[in-house]
């Protein structure tokens, strides 16, 4: 019998600490105890301290029933010695580094701009024959040579297919033993350990890298993955200000396949009135906030702090 229960992993740093509230209520609300393994919470950032007492303060009582399975960690702990540049590349790393953490054979992974709207099942993640469910889309061009480069190294041969791929965004899942493997891989030929190979190399893009993978081991994902339609919607920052392209998206919000809503942080701090009052909206018809003051905590926080200010309250 295949596994259904997943760990969730979410990667994090101090500016993130109200959109994990948001996340960690909709796990509470939507997600259900028995698919749920463990959640990682992985503070990317210097001052894991003081996020840390920040997270218990505020963040884990929204996990609910849930709070028992979660774990926070400092990103040190998976990758001794750190790096003195986290940022968007080392949470990259970190992401596949949590294939050393999670107990699940498959696993989810989310960005703290994620939040549930929906019943999150079994069913919406794998499938009976043990196939995780994910969406698929042609390789993003802003990162298509960064996918390349990725199935050079591991020797695909011929050109890469760029009509369709697995996603560069969250939610990602991810199977543990590949992810293990993969890293192990690039040890052994580097002769140094895989995140300082990853921020040192500048090459890859941690799903690309996963996905490439896949292909030159294995050919093609169709005995792993199965193809679904997406998932989620998600306000990324080419959005911020956009009303007319947000509408667009939230339409897809109608589907009742769709089981996740992002905002990303950046969206929040530079979108138009308008676009405020649609996530503000979308939040309530989900049951996530409870009124309009709740729903204002959600929008409005504090740009990130330098690393030496980040212990003050968000």
């Amino acid at each position: 019998m295949n596994e259904t229960r997943f760990d969730f992993v979410t990667v994090v740093f101090s500016a993130d600490l109200r959109l994990l509230q948001l996340q960690a209520r909709s796990l509470a609300r939507f997600a259900d105890p028995s698919n749920v393994g463990k959640i990682h919470v992985i503070v990317n950032d210097a001052c894991f301290k003081s996020v840390g007492r920040l997270f218990r303060r505020d963040v884990l009582p929204e996990y609910g029933a849930l709070a028992p399975k979660v774990r926070l960690w400092d990103y040190r702990e998976l990758w001794p010695g750190g790096t003195s540049k986290t940022g968007w590349r080392s949470q990259q790393a970190v992401k596949l580094l949590a294939a050393n953490l999670v107990e699940t054979e498959n696993f989810v992974i989310l960005d703290a701009k994620n939040h549930l709207i929906r019943p999150l099942t079994s069913d919406a993640l794998i499938t009976e024959d043990g196939r995780l469910r994910s969406h698929m889309y042609r390789i993003h061009p802003g990162f298509a040579d960064h996918f390349r480069r990725a199935c050079a190294y591991f020797g695909y041969e011929g050109e890469p297919d760029l009509t369709t791929g697995l996603p560069t965004s969250t939610p990602f899942l991810m199977k543990r033993d590949l992810a293990q493997a993969l890293m192990a891989e690039i040890e052994a030929r580097e002769h140094m350990p895989f995140p300082d190979y990853f921020m040192e190399s500048r090459a890859f893009t941690e799903f690309y890298l996963y996905y490439a993978y896949i292909l030159a081991r294995l050919g093609d994902v169709s005995q792993l993955y199965q193809n679904r339609m997406s998932p989620t919607a998600t306000l990324f920052v080419g959005l911020a200000g956009k009303l007319e392209e947000s509408i667009e998206l939230f339409k897809r919000f109608e589907n009742p396949a769709v089981y996740c809503m992002g905002v990303h942080r950046e969206v929040l701090l530079q979108a138009d009135a308008g676009q405020i009052e649609m996530i503000k909206d979308l939040w309530a018809r989900f049951g996530l906030v409870t009124d309009p003051k709740e729903a204002a905590y959600f929008t409005t926080f504090t740009k990130p702090f330098p690393k030496w200010r980040r212990f003050l309250p968000l």
